[in-house]
């Protein structure tokens, strides 16, 4: 089943980006794989039953757009599949929940920072929604960890919700413009 949805999804990027492909620059693609402590499939399933078809949906995506990036959507507790995504040719990862098990930040940039940017990270599960003082520190911590080198796309790690303040909104843009401007090494502090 999984396979046939596949070769559905592939029929649909082909009709539609058939004409504009060349002008494509990214492709999302969603699909969660993780909760908030564990996957929602063992790896072994992942790689048995996931992992072939998604392979072939990027591949032709690829074709019909080759300068276009892959970027993955999945959220929760997927640390155990970023090989796997990296093989399987996505370029851009999303959400990089900070809260869930395995996703610290600082480690995921170590680890995989040289084999794929990361977008999002930012804690919407605390961080960016309490206080301005606290939101610009979660900013900081996010600019920290995966900002230094390159290959970071500031944002939540899932879309803004209503409990974000616009004072907290507002705070994230100017830290990311100031804190977060390249090079880093010359932030402002």
């Amino acid at each position: 089943m999984i396979g046939k949805m596949a070769d559905v999804i592939i029929q649909l990027y082909s009709y539609y980006l058939q004409d504009v492909g060349s002008m494509i620059d990214c492709i999302e693609f969603s699909s969660d794989h993780g909760m908030q402590d564990r996957l929602l499939v063992s790896p072994d399933i992942y790689r048995k039953f996931f992992k072939e078809p998604y392979t072939r949906v990027f591949r032709e995506i690829k074709k019909i757009t080759p300068k276009a990036k892959i970027f993955l959507h999945s959220c929760g507790s997927v640390r155990a599949l970023i090989p796997d995504f990296i093989e399987m040719g996505v370029d851009i990862l999303n959400s990089l929940q900070p809260k869930a098990v395995g996703m610290d930040s600082f480690e995921l940039k170590k680890e995989f920072g040289d084999e794929i940017v990361f977008h999002g990270g930012l804690d919407l599960q605390g961080g960016i929604t309490g206080t301005k003082e606290g939101t610009i520190s979660e900013a900081k911590k996010r600019i920290d960890a995966f900002g230094p080198g390159g290959g970071f796309i500031f944002s939540p790690s899932n879309h803004f919700m209503e409990d974000v303040s616009l004072e907290n909104f507002y705070a994230l843009f100017e830290t990311a413009r100031t804190y977060g401007r390249y090079p880093l090494e010359n932030r402002l502090k």
